[in-house]
C-alpha cells in the first residue's frame, strides 16, 4: 500500500529510517519518505543517526564476509575509514587471520572446493587460486566432474573476436581469460585493433613511475610494470610500505602515474629525480 505525502511526518520517517543501512538504501526503497524529508530539511538528523547506527560490532559482522583487506576497503571505503577513525584497526585482523595457511589446499581439499562449480570456467573465475594449485599439480582429475564450454569450429569471426576483447581491460586478461579468442584475434592481425582501448601495461624492460601522495605532505615514489597490481599490493599487504603508513597516518592520498612505461634504466634515473625533489 503506498503511503501518501501526508502520512509521512518526522516520526515516522525516522521510524522508517531505521529499516535502512543508509540514505541511499533509504532513498532507493522508499522515495516518498526520502522526499518528505528532504523537503523538511530532516537529511542531516538522518545522517547523523545512520552514523550512531555503525558500531564495532556492525563492522566487525561485514568485515568477516571479506578474505582481502584490499576488497572491504574498495566496497566500504566509508566503512574502513570509520574503523581507522575510531581506532578498530584490530578488526582488520580478522581478515588476515582467516587467510589459509601454506600447504592448506591439498588434493582432497581442492576436489572438495571444485564441486561448488559446474564447469572449468567458473571454477577459474569464482576461486582462480585453488584452481591454480591444481594445474600447478597435475591434478586433472580434480576437474574430471567439470565440463568445458566449446565452441563450434569457426565461431571466433572478426565480430565475436572484437566483441569479446571488451571485456577486458589488458591483454593479460584477454589472453588469459579467453585464449582461443586471442590467438584467434592474432592470427587474423588484428590484435592491436580490438586492444585499442585496453590499459597498456610495461614488462621486465619497461616500467612506469608511480607516487602516492599524501595530505600530509608526505610522497612515496615507486617503480612498477602494472600500476593497477601493485595498487592492490600496497593497499591490502601488511607488510608493505604504503599499507604501514596509510594506517599509522591515516591521511588521505591519492595514487599519480608519473611516466608512461618507458625503459627500464630511464625509468631508474627519473625515479632518482623525482626522490630528490
Amino acid at each position: 500500500m503506498q503511503k501518501t505525502r501526508k502520512f509521512w511526518n518526522e516520526e515516522k520517517c525516522i521510524e522508517e529510517f531505521k529499516k535502512f543501512y543508509n540514505l541511499s538504501d533509504f532513498r532507493k526503497n522508499n522515495l516518498s519518505a526520502y522526499k518528505y524529508c528532504q523537503k523538511n530539511n530532516l537529511l542531516k538528523k538522518l545522517k547523523t543517526i545512520e552514523k550512531q547506527k555503525i558500531t564495532k560490532e556492525y563492522c566487525e559482522d561485514l568485515i568477516c564476509k571479506y578474505s582481502s583487506l584490499y576488497d572491504f576497503k574498495e566496497k566500504h571505503n566509508k566503512i574502513y575509514n570509520i574503523c581507522l577513525e575510531n581506532k578498530w584497526e584490530d578488526l582488520f585482523l580478522k581478515i588476515i587471520n582467516i587467510k589459509k595457511p601454506n600447504n592448506y589446499w591439498s588434493k582432497e581439499k581442492c576436489y572438495i572446493e571444485s564441486l561448488k562449480y559446474n564447469t572449468i570456467k567458473e571454477f577459474s573465475e569464482n576461486n582462480n587460486s585453488v584452481y591454480q594449485i591444481c594445474c600447478k599439480n597435475k591434478w586433472l582429475d580434480v576437474c574430471s566432474h567439470l565440463t568445458k564450454t566449446l565452441k563450434s569450429k569457426g565461431y571466433w569471426t572478426e565480430e565475436k573476436c572484437q566483441e569479446e576483447a571488451l571485456k577486458y581491460n589488458t591483454k593479460t586478461e584477454f589472453a588469459k581469460n579467453s585464449s582461443t579468442a586471442y590467438n584467434k584475434s592474432l592470427e587474423m592481425n588484428y590484435l592491436d585493433k580490438f586492444c585499442s582501448h585496453m590499459i597498456k601495461l610495461g614488462d621486465r624492460k619497461n616500467r612506469c613511475i608511480y607516487a602516492y601522495e599524501f595530505n600530509d605532505n608526505h610522497v612515496y615514489i615507486g617503480l612498477t610494470y602494472n600500476i593497477e597490481k601493485r595498487n592492490k599490493k600496497h593497499t591490502s599487504e601488511e607488510n608493505s610500505t604504503v599499507y604501514k603508513y596509510i594506517n599509522q597516518s591515516r591521511s588521505e592520498y591519492v595514487l599519480v602515474k608519473l611516466t608512461d612505461y618507458i625503459d627500464i634504466d630511464n625509468a631508474i634515473k627519473l625515479e632518482g629525480e623525482y626522490v630528490e625533489k
